[in-house]
């Protein structure tokens, strides 16, 4: 029995060290970009790789410990599952904790209609693009005429189109 143990403890060990290196695929983070929201798909799952590599290396260690202890073979399973039930439980905690540190909050880009700021960036790539500084924060943005704009214009918002700012020179 303590060969299984072993081995879904080497299992969980390989699996959460590719998972670290990023070389599973998996648990990466997704975003998307609908009309005016910008929504931020990160965020654990509860079946993620590292939750059942976290589950595998509490089970396989504690029946590890457990055989040498003498337990029987039902204890050893009982003791075992809770282990890597709780072990597992708490990676996916931590992880929710770090996604939502990482994660800042939605904002409706149309709160940002009537406010001022000042152009950080003018004309991106030879385009009428630029971007926008309101509340120490940057926004895509081009002029409500396509007029050209300049570094350190101020301007004030006048619209939304899809996640672009309109805005018009207020100097």
């Amino acid at each position: 029995m303590i060969l299984v143990y072993f081995i879904l403890l080497c299992i969980g060990t390989l699996g959460s060290l590719v998972s670290l290196l990023g070389l599973d695929g998996h648990d990466v983070d997704i975003s998307t970009d609908v009309s005016d929201l910008h929504i931020e798909t990160d965020s654990p799952k509860l079946f993620s790789t590292r939750v059942i590599f976290s589950f595998f290396i509490a089970f396989g260690l504690a029946g590890i410990i457990s055989v040498y202890n003498g337990l029987s073979i039902g204890m050893q399973i009982l003791l075992s599952m809770v282990a890597g039930l709780s072990v597992a439980f708490l990676v996916y905690l931590l992880f929710k904790v770090m996604y939502k540190q990482q994660s800042g909050e939605v904002e409706s880009i149309n709160s940002l209609v009537d406010l001022c700021g000042y152009i950080t960036i003018a004309g991106m790539k030879n385009t009428d693009i630029s971007m926008v500084t309101i509340d120490n924060k940057e926004y895509v943005c081009r002029e409500e005429l396509n007029n050209k704009l300049y570094k350190n214009n101020k301007v004030k918002v006048v619209g939304t189109s899809g996640s672009t700012l309109i805005v018009k020179s207020i100097q």
